[in-house]
């Protein structure tokens, strides 16, 4: 790369995610504008690379550049068995008036798709765009899957891209596509996992492998942009061209050509066959994973697995259908879909809406799926109907004597009601959940303590908040798991400290928060370690240590590696407005903390009605942080202080 690349080669070489290409170039870069340019460029390329695609080399020039550790991190995400890495080619973007994109030029590179079960259709609003040629590849492709696998019905299964956020408003074109998502769908049907390190470009015409275009950009793009591909899969027409590639890159991979549907099968999949997927079985170990998600981050992986059971359950089971769909909506929401999370939590609904299937729903899974709809329905800033979700749920835990569902269905209630703003009411329901919880599974009722405490300290009863801290901390010895243990501890410490913050009471919050259990979640946890963050920076700012305070919660965005998760990215955004807050308070503002802090507004959810509920202080502080000179306007800086103080406190409503 030299000086003379536009900003939209920049941008494609992001796109591409060629790690190689832009820190090359960011070293080489001669001013410190430009250098700037290309680290943020280099940093968005491995913040959207695939896991696994960035080689120990590119990773070493990013730590030299100065690129954030965090970013460096290994991905948590581990892709499913049958994605397969599809070659592709990308030009300099250069926008018309129109806002379409014209190509310039050609860089190769590759992304990780498969094909997965989309029991809401496209609510995301199409993470996977493709043109008409693509999407009668893609189709074809699954059908002739699914005929050689034995498949009747393949209806709700499409390709998508491992790294959404990569991909988005990018058009795919052409049918060069269809021999990759036939290999990931007959991978998923049959149990036959993808050989490790494939990558793989063709047309399929009926059962033969045929020509696809710029064989040669695409196998070279491959080669010098990752480091995971291992095997090269192209039509053998091509295979001259490909091996000549590979060759003038240097690469150690193996290339082969194949003519015929048998010969790709052949060669891209293993012999031996995974274990099916089996209704109840099946069903029972994503429940127990479904409990231990935000552990290690699993959630990504998780949806996957999901999405692939609500596709093989047979139509004689609607009651593992409704509660795998009731997960998956809580992941999706989870991993920051809130939107898509409804539309597959609706799916389960509209199954329940056929009188036989409601008759064979057992009250468990509808009590789960109405808990998950209200605190969906609290993500999108739709009040009112997580109110009537959580009394329905509620109603069907005490219908059917699910006590270990009723506390938590109160808990639900609870939620929704801090969310509206009324701690009172939700002091009145995690009462009683609390009530029911010590009596029934007592091992989780120090995390019912912990959602009473923010009540209690939203409401402003300091004393009963104490009193429940005090109460709570010696019972944690009981939990026999030490993991577990410390995280109830952790949880426990950041609610109390909310708690203090809240009363004032700033010294007594950050001795609170000195523990081994909340110093781990701020260095690796994001929940409770951005909770954590924020109250410890506020309190640490309040007093003498106010720099070391500010820069805890600036630090939040790059604190954990997981970015590409919205729920995440606004959460540690949500921390970049609190420093902007107390720093306002401390009259230490400054024009680095304004760009920030407009970058943190934009980082707010867009979904549902999150934009209304938000509107109006988001608008007026936005405006101030564009338009006004906060450092010498004391007018201007009194109300963006109050402004930014009710979007704050909107903003931790919803987390």
């Amino acid at each position: 790369m030299r000086r003379s690349w536009s900003r939209n080669a920049v941008r494609a070489a992001v796109l591409a995610g060629r790690v190689d290409q832009l820190a090359a170039a960011a070293r080489r870069a001669p001013g410190v504008a430009e250098r700037r340019f290309l680290l943020d460029a280099l940093e968005r390329a491995i913040s959207l690379a695939d896991p696994g695609a960035i080689g120990d080399r590119e990773l070493a020039l990013a730590r030299q550049l100065g690129v954030d550790e965090a970013l460096l991190q290994p991905d948590p995400y581990t892709a499913p068995p049958h994605a397969v890495r599809v070659p592709l080619v990308v030009t300099s973007l250069e926008t018309d008036g129109r806002g379409e994109t014209e190509a310039h030029g050609q860089l190769g590179f590759a992304r990780l798709l498969y094909v997965s079960f989309r029991p809401a259709g496209d609510a995301r609003g199409g993470e996977l765009r493709l043109d008409d040629a693509a999407r009668r590849a893609v189709s074809q492709a699954i059908d002739l899957a699914a005929r050689q696998s034995g498949r009747a019905d393949v209806a709700g299964f499409d390709l998508v891209v491992a790294q959404p956020a990569a991909l988005v408003d990018v058009r795919i074109e052409g049918p060069s596509i269809g021999a990759a998502a036939f290999v990931s769908a007959l991978s998923l049907f049959s149990g036959r996992a993808a050989r490790p390190g494939l990558a793989i470009t063709g047309c399929l015409a009926g059962g033969r492998v045929t020509r696809v275009g710029s064989v040669g950009d695409k196998v070279e793009g491959v080669l010098r942009g990752r480091s995971d591909v291992r095997r090269i899969v192209v039509p053998k027409d091509e295979l001259r061209r490909a091996r000549q590639a590979v060759r003038e890159v240097g690469a150690d991979v193996e290339v082969s050509g194949v003519a015929t549907v048998s010969e790709l099968t052949a060669a891209c999949l293993s012999d031996q066959v995974s274990r099916s997927v089996s209704s109840q079985g099946t069903v029972d170990a994503l429940r127990l994973d479904f409990r231990a998600g935000w552990e290690g981050w699993r959630w990504p992986a998780l949806r996957e697995r999901l999405a692939r059971a609500a596709g093989e359950i047979p139509p004689h089971r609607p009651d593992l259908a409704v509660e795998v769909l009731a997960m998956l909506g809580a992941v999706e929401r989870n991993l920051g879909a809130p939107e898509e999370s409804h539309a597959v939590l609706d799916r389960a609904r509209n199954i329940l809406a056929d009188p036989d299937a409601y008759e064979s729903v057992p009250d468990l899974p509808l009590a789960i799926l109405f808990q998950h709809l209200a605190l969906t329905e609290v993500q999108l800033c739709r009040f009112a109907p997580a109110v009537s979700a959580a009394r329905q749920a509620v109603e069907v835990a005490r219908r059917g004597r699910l006590r270990s569902q009723l506390f938590r269905a109160l808990g639900c209630m609870g939620i929704v009601a801090l969310a509206r703003g009324r701690p009172e009411e939700a002091v009145s329901h995690h009462t009683e959940a609390l009530s029911i919880a010590e009596r029934v599974e007592p091992e989780t009722a120090p995390r019912t303590r912990t959602y009473l405490l923010e009540a209690l300290g939203a409401a402003g009863d300091i004393a009963a908040a104490r009193a429940l801290f005090n109460e709570t901390r010696p019972l944690l010895r009981a939990t026999p798991s030490e993991e577990r243990r410390a995280s109830y501890e952790a949880w426990l410490r950041v609610a109390w400290a909310s708690c203090l913050v809240r009363a004032g009471e700033q010294a007594s919050a950050v001795r609170v928060l000195d523990a081994a259990p909340v110093r781990e979640a701020i260095a690796q946890q994001p929940l409770p370690g951005l909770f954590a963050r924020r109250w410890l920076g506020v309190a640490l700012a309040a007093g003498r240590r106010a720099e070391e305070g500010f820069e805890l919660l600036a630090m939040s965005p790059a604190a954990y590696g997981l970015m590409r998760a919205p729920r995440v990215r606004f959460l540690s955004h949500l921390n970049v407005l609190v420093e902007a807050q107390a720093r306002l308070a401390r009259s230490a503002w400054n024009r680095d903390i304004a760009a920030r802090a407009c970058t943190a507004i934009g980082a707010l959810p867009r979904y549902g009605a999150a934009p209304t509920f938000l509107g109006e202080p988001a608008r007026a502080v936005a405006e101030a942080l564009v338009d006004a000179d906060l450092d010498r306007d004391r007018e201007a800086l009194d109300a963006t202080a109050r402004d930014l103080d009710e979007l704050v406190a909107r903003c931790v409503r919803l987390g």
